[in-house]
């Protein structure tokens, strides 16, 4: 039986050089190949569950898991069963790299480091061993943080999912509530650029509608959109003109062209003082772009070409930079306008 035992280590141990050949250094692709990518993680875990599942009983069998404080042989079981599928779980979690930087950033050496713990300390329990706990313990340990994550963010998404349902019927919560008070107390007589970031399109009724009807209440409050797209705060324009409608468009069509400069300069500062890995992140100006690209939509056919303005915005990711820099989600979305354009 100890040599059936090792033999399935032995396979486990391949198995475990294969998946980290095939991964090591790599990320997740997209598309059909990412599905694929998927695939081969939870094939692999599962073959390797296997494996040691089988050793563990074969370990059992003997006596090896007498050190596992417990009432009873069924409660033995249920723990080790327990230990060694919450490793393995939390090794192909971190090992698909989705659901944020941290999962990702684990993805890197949890898997690997999860599976040779394992087949180190059961190969230890085979063989008469007596250092076997750390290496077990670590695998168990290691495994339960990606599954503890995974569960902490199911529980965030059910909560926010609550909360959206609550908005759907007509229901402010506490932050909309605190917005509405800001927009109250606002003296719109001195500027309106504080207000313009309640009039984004993806705000809640109750908080776009009292902030447009404070802005709209300056005679002047189209004259100040102008002025703003030759400012620092155009990004805050391009989210007023993103989802809401002007009443003269013609006035925009000109400093539209400032405006997306603004931008590009703004951007290309953030990348230039930078100066830390984590300054910049791949999401980043993500929103800033989506409100430029929505608002040139919405001007589409005023007669301006803006194309090289958006060539500017695009040149600004390639910046110099003193960190490295990620691949700029949004990067794909100015290449598709300026295709299309």
């Amino acid at each position: 039986m100890v040599l059936l035992g090792n033999i399935l280590l032995g396979i486990a141990a391949l198995l475990l050089v294969v998946f980290t050949f095939e991964t090591f250094g790599k990320s997740a692709p997209g598309g059909d190949a990412g599905v694929g990518w998927a695939w081969a993680i939870v094939l692999y875990h599962f073959a390797t569950f296997v494996c040691l599942a089988l050793v563990a009983a074969i370990i059992g069998s003997q006596g090896g898991f007498a050190w596992v404080s417990a009432s009873s042989s069924g409660v033995r079981f249920l723990w080790v069963a327990g230990g060694l599928l919450v490793a393995l779980l939390g090794a192909m979690f971190a090992g698909f790299r989705e659901g944020g930087p941290m999962l990702a950033w684990l993805g890197t050496f949890v898997p690997a480091t999860i599976h040779l713990s394992l087949i180190i300390g059961f190969g230890m329990l085979l063989n008469g061993g007596t250092a076997y706990r750390l290496p077990l313990l670590l695998a168990a340990g290691l495994g339960a943080v990606p599954c503890g994550l995974l569960l902490s963010m199911s529980l965030k998404i059910r909560a926010e999912s609550y909360l959206a349902a609550a908005k759907s019927i007509g229901k402010p919560d506490q932050n909309d509530l605190r917005m509405i008070a800001q927009i109250e107390r606002h003296d719109v007589s001195k500027n309106i650029s504080n207000l313009l970031i309640y009039t984004d399109y993806n705000k809640e009724k109750w908080v776009r509608e009292p902030a447009l009807t404070k802005i709209k209440s300056r005679p002047d409050w189209q004259q100040e959109l102008v002025s703003g797209l030759q400012d620092r705060w155009a990004p805050e324009v391009f989210t007023f003109l993103a989802g809401n409608e002007v009443d003269d468009k013609s006035l925009f069509a000109e400093p539209l062209h400032a405006g997306i400069l603004m931008q590009a300069e703004l951007i290309r500062e953030k990348i230039d003082a930078a100066y830390q890995k984590h300054h910049l992140y791949d999401g980043q100006f993500l929103w800033e772009t989506e409100r430029v690209l929505k608002t040139l939509e919405r001007f589409e056919g005023n007669g301006q070409d803006y194309r090289p303005e958006m060539l500017k915005l695009r040149e600004a990711f390639d910046a110099p930079c003193k960190t490295q820099k990620p691949d700029f989600v949004c990067k794909k979305y100015l290449d598709k306008w300026l295709k299309k354009h």
